[in-house]
């Protein structure tokens, strides 16, 4: 962001919390006075997109935001969300609506929404018992002779071993279970930290015995992965085996999405298909290995796009509208349901994952998406979101 499009914000925060100078709010009204001639935030709308934005961005500036002040659990100052195709028009435009004037609250209030995703999860145990880490207490969670697994107060569980499980003493498999609306984190007994997403299975040994260090996944998690030059880190998904030694990557291997994604942030990835006829291919920081059906291509891509989950936020680089609803689908553990065939858009910007579900879709409406949300009428409780 440049100085102008930064001062821009800075005078709108202060025209917000009435603290803007007679001297700002005039530099502030020749900007909106200027809005039409500002090739870059218009060049992609059309006449009648660019006056709708107009009028809805910046119409209460001349007469006042009312007095009365509503709930702010809009704008985030750390990464707001960007552009929503149309460049720092719709992020301005997003600024003044989230602050959200009384009367537009009360619409909203009326109509059915959906809470963010949680720290929820179930840990499944070497012996088949089942741990509901959402409402286990902080501490010790299991022990056995060599093994204690601790959750603490920040969403995670970690593995410490005792000397003696470092021998050929195998202490089992365990597995970790995150239902759609949850997230949740474990680090390994070798020391591994990996970020589960939403609606994904995880499974690991308690103790990493052998030459290999060898997990299986599917949905989508992001490692950091121990370095050990001796003992490889092999993830294997229903169409992958990814091989590193120490390293930062995420995998994205849902069961209903058509490509499986692997991109790395930091190290080295060596990935081998799971095909008939094996490819291996090695991808490098800042490159992301997309394998279909038919192909693996190796991309350089917006590694914040694919990973910036792990740290609450939503990040779309020209992502897909259906890719982006299986995103919030999980997330917000909704049905979504397409009234009609969408014309094909692609959707560049942030959102908060700690948003609730009407905050999120309020800000895709500015890209022209009507939608409801209805009530659950089906046996898992989900809500469905009704794309129109």
């Amino acid at each position: 962001m440049n100085y102008g499009e930064s001062r821009i914000l800075l005078l709108l925060e202060k025209f917000n919390n009435g603290t803007a100078t007679r001297e700002e709010l005039a530099e502030l009204d020749v900007w909106y006075d200027s809005f039409d001639q500002e090739s870059k935030l218009t060049e992609e709308l059309s006449a009648d997109q660019s006056n709708a934005v107009r009028d809805r961005m910046l119409g209460k500036i001349n007469r006042g935001l009312p007095k009365e002040s509503p709930k702010k659990k809009g704008v985030r100052k750390r990464r707001i969300l960007g552009l929503i195709g149309i460049g720092l028009a719709t992020l301005l435009l997003l600024i003044l609506f989230l602050f959200k004037a009384p009367e537009v609250l009360n619409i909203y209030s009326k109509r059915i929404d959906a809470n963010p995703g949680k720290n929820t999860a179930h840990l499944i145990l070497s012996d088949g018992s089942v741990i509901d880490l959402e409402k286990a207490k902080i501490g010790p969670l299991y022990r056995q002779a060599n093994l204690l697994i601790v959750k603490d107060s920040t969403g995670q569980i970690s593995y410490h071993l005792g000397k003696s499980s470092l021998g050929n003493i195998s202490l089992g498999d365990n597995s970790l279970e995150v239902p759609s609306g949850g997230q949740y984190r474990v680090v390994l007994s070798d020391g591994t930290k990996v970020w589960m997403n939403a609606k994904s299975k995880f499974s690991y040994p308690t103790a990493f015995l052998g030459n290999n260090r060898l997990v299986t996944l599917l949905g989508e998690a992001y490692f950091e992965v121990a370095k050990n030059k001796k003992r490889p880190f092999i993830v294997h998904t229903p169409q992958q085996e990814i091989k590193v030694l120490g390293t930062h990557f995420n995998v994205n291997a849902y069961d209903d999405e058509k490509i499986q994604r692997t991109t790395l942030l930091e190290g080295s990835v060596q990935i081998t298909t799971n095909d008939k006829l094996p490819k291996m291919v090695i991808i490098k920081p800042g490159q992301q290995a997309q394998q279909d059906e038919q192909m693996i291509q190796i991309r350089s891509v917006n590694t914040d796009a694919a990973a910036g989950w792990k740290d609450g936020v939503f990040v779309f680089d020209h992502t897909d509208i259906h890719d982006l609803m299986r995103q919030l689908a999980r997330w917000y553990n909704v049905q979504i349901i397409y009234k009609e065939r969408l014309k094909p858009r692609n959707f560049s910007g942030e959102i908060q994952r700690d948003y609730t579900l009407l905050e999120v879709l309020r800000i895709l409406e500015l890209g022209n998406i009507h939608f409801k949300i209805e009530n659950a009428t089906n046996a898992g409780n989900q809500k469905r979101l009704i794309i129109e």
